[in-house]
């Protein structure tokens, strides 16, 4: 009696050998680096040939863009739930510093990627990171803005110009484990201290008396930001 021993091969959808060859390039990319991984490497991981991730991606940069969209995305969400339970501007602006922090912390390959392999691309304002860059950050601006809304916050306050020192400074003082020359990023201590500073250099003071906020006065914001900065340096 003969039979026909054949296993028939369970062909995956098109989302899930996808979301496969996300999650194995995520994984290698972090264990050994974006140059040192191939599409080969990734291919014979899933048990795939080459071609087959060339259905889905034109190139490895493709690959990678794709890997940090989903965790841009990730990130963002996970943000705009838990802030949803958080009240007052002081403690929203303090979850939003410890919460990008924490992503720093979590993820410190795939940040070091985004700064070695994507910012610097010619096309990088024309990539899908870049628009989910500005959703992330515009946080902060929405913050401050609430602020001034309520009165909390001086009128004047330069939105721009203290979202990119918070994100600045974030960035500058966890780079040395983002890079992996430090095994050490104090997130409690440091999103303390930069959300307090901010958020004393940007109270509205003048609420008792006039009730009308001070104008014209942005050199007061920046001495303190330099003050926070001298703190950081000590801290790092």
């Amino acid at each position: 009696m003969t039979t026909n021993a054949k296993k028939k091969r369970i062909r995956q959808k098109p989302e899930e050998r996808l979301a496969e060859i996300l999650d194995i390039s995520h994984k290698m990319f972090v264990e050994k680096g974006y140059e040192a991984t191939s599409m080969a490497d990734v291919a014979k991981q899933i048990g795939i040939v080459e071609g087959t991730i060339y259905r889905y991606f034109k190139t490895k940069k493709d690959v990678l863009i794709s890997v940090l969209e989903r965790w841009y995305n990730d990130a963002l969400a996970d943000y705009t739930h838990n802030l949803a339970g958080i009240t007052g501007v002081k403690n929203r602006l303090h979850f939003m510093i410890w919460h990008h922090l924490n992503v720093l912390k979590a993820e410190p390959a795939l940040c070091d990627m985004i700064v070695q392999h994507v910012r610097v691309g010619i096309d990088y304002e024309a990539t899908k990171i870049f628009e989910l860059n500005k959703a992330y950050s515009s946080n902060v601006d929405k913050i401050i803005k609430e602020g001034i809304q309520n009165n909390t916050f001086r009128s004047d306050a330069p939105i721009t110009l203290i979202r990119d020192m918070i994100y600045g400074g974030v960035e500058y003082h966890a780079w040395r484990y983002v890079t992996g020359r430090s095994n050490r990023l104090d997130v409690d201590s440091i999103a303390d201290q930069i959300s307090d500073v901010v958020y004393r250099a940007l109270l509205n003071t003048d609420n008792k008396g006039s009730g009308q906020p001070r104008q014209n006065d942005n050199s007061a914001i920046l001495a303190k930001l330099e003050q926070l900065e001298q703190k950081l340096d000590k801290l790092s």
